[in-house]
Parts: C-alpha cells; sequence; structure tokens
C-alpha cells in the first residue's frame, strides 16, 4: 500500500506540472511512476495470483493479501484496466465489511490483526465500484459505515471474530470514510482536475428518487447539489438552471447550484 502511495503520487505530481508548464520535470514524475508501478507488479505478485501483502526482509512474499494494498492497485492505476478486477476478486467479506487483512496472524493479538476498520473497508469498496460500479457496492459500504455508527458517532475499528466495537468512539477517519461514500459514489464528485469538477452519480432506488446535498465547499466554490431518479445514466445537467454538457462544472470560484437528473 505504501508503493502505491508513492506511485499514485508521482502521477498528481505530473500533473501539476503540466498544469504550470514544467513539462521537463512532469516527465520525470511520469517516468518514476511508471517505474514504481512495473516493480509492484513484479515483486509483489504472489504465485497464487494475488498481490501480497509485503516482501519480508529475506526477500520472501508475505502469504498474506491486505485490504488497503489490494484497493490502491485499482484506484491507483497501478495494475492495467484488464487486470484490476484481479485485485480485488475473492478477497473474504462478511456482513461487518472486510478484514484488514487475510489471513489473520494465529493468534488473538487486535487492533490490526482481527480486526475490520471501516476506514480501509471504504477505500476498498470504492475500488470494487471502480471496477464494477454496482448499487449493491454501494449500499453495501453505506450499509458497513451505518453500522459504525451505530453508538451515535463513527466508530474506530470492529473485533472481525465477534463484530463487537472496539477503540475508539469518535474517529475522524470512519467519519471521512461516510463523507467518502457520499460525495464518490452517490454524488460521483471528482476533483482530480483542479480546473474542473466532473459528476458521475449514481442514485439506486433504495436510497429514494432524491439526493441533496447543501453548502459544500470546494476551494473558493460553494455548492448546493440536488440530483434526482434513478440509476447512473445522466439525463440533464444544469447548473444555476443552465444546462452543461458533459456534467462538468468549472471552478470559477462561484457559488453554484448543480441539478442532475438521472433515468
Amino acid at each position: 500500500s505504501t508503493n502505491c502511495l508513492y506511485a499514485g503520487a508521482f502521477d498528481r505530481l505530473e500533473c501539476a506540472c503540466r498544469l504550470i508548464g514544467l513539462n521537463e520535470k512532469a516527465d520525470e514524475f511520469k517516468k518514476r511512476s511508471e517505474i514504481l508501478k512495473d516493480a509492484i507488479r513484479k515483486n509483489f505478485l504472489h504465485k497464487d495470483g494475488y498481490y501480497a501483502y509485503f516482501k519480508r526482509r529475506d526477500g520472501g512474499l508475505e502469504p498474506r493479501r491486505d485490504q488497503l494494498g489490494s484497493a490502491l492497485l485499482v484506484l491507483f492505476d497501478v495494475l492495467p484496466p484488464e487486470e484490476q478486477h484481479k485485485a480485488i476478486d475473492d478477497y473474504p467479506y462478511i456482513d461487518f465489511g472486510g478484514p484488514l487483512f487475510w489471513p489473520f496472524y494465529p493468534n488473538s493479538n487486535f487492533y490490526h490483526n482481527n480486526s475490520i476498520w471501516p476506514f480501509a473497508d471504504t477505500i476498498f469498496n470504492l475500488a470494487c465500484f471502480k471496477c464494477y460500479r454496482k448499487k449493491d457496492i454501494l449500499l453495501r459500504a453505506l450499509a458497513n459505515l451505518c453500522r459504525h455508527s451505530l453508538r451515535g458517532s463513527f466508530n474506530e475499528v470492529l473485533h472481525y471474530p465477534t463484530g463487537e466495537f472496539r477503540g475508539a468512539d469518535h474517529y475522524i477517519w470512519s467519519a471521512a470514510a461516510y463523507l467518502a461514500v457520499i460525495f464518490k459514489m452517490i454524488a460521483g464528485i471528482n476533483v482530480d482536475d483542479p480546473r474542473k469538477i466532473r459528476f458521475k452519480p449514481h442514485l439506486p432506488a433504495e436510497l429514494g428518487s432524491k439526493f441533496t446535498i447543501k453548502n459544500l465547499r470546494i476551494g473558493k466554490m460553494k455548492l448546493d447539489i440536488n440530483i434526482q431518479g434513478n440509476g447512473d445514466n445522466v439525463a440533464d445537467f444544469k447548473v444555476d438552471g443552465k444546462p452543461v454538457e458533459d456534467s462538468v462544472l468549472y471552478r470559477d470560484g462561484k457559488d453554484h447550484t448543480v441539478e442532475i437528473y438521472l433515468k
């Protein structure tokens, strides 16, 4: 997962350099990203077909998968699109969520071992949603996070064998995970390009036919977002009442109302 984070950082540094005209520096970051992604694919692929949790000091691969690393292989495009599903398929999952890594170590120690972390679980679901874009994934991610909020706030961690709440009662990573489902999966907000915001919403019928986000601040902008209908096919996209093509809002630093109609 740490190597994937570096690869993702190199990609974003490349983008930033191109935006300000530092093309030679951008090429350097692009090359570093490509070399690192190639090294990840070559050095962490286990003979059984999954990507290993880590490589040990003796050069051997740990015979375990980790949830966060598996997700970042997809979200940061370390794997080519046609292979991304292999990083997440067959990862174990129960009603409470997925394990932080699998299999657990054969002892009763808890926190990383024998645990479900809602923020890591949500990142994994984001990767699944990117690959398959199914409503079941969205509803699963939302349901698991709602379970973590049953005590009035977002809980830190669950004990995998029993489903018991453990750790802190109030945990900002878990709250951020909930917001990720709202913004990334349901509203489909993408702000990777600093000049514009793309929307690719998905609203299952199980959540009703209207969904509203009020006073969302992105940079200097404040947005009211109204989504109507169900599914993920945008029939009409309006900004301040005016139709806009390609479901794109350009970042002008002003406040706007966005209306999205799905069919």
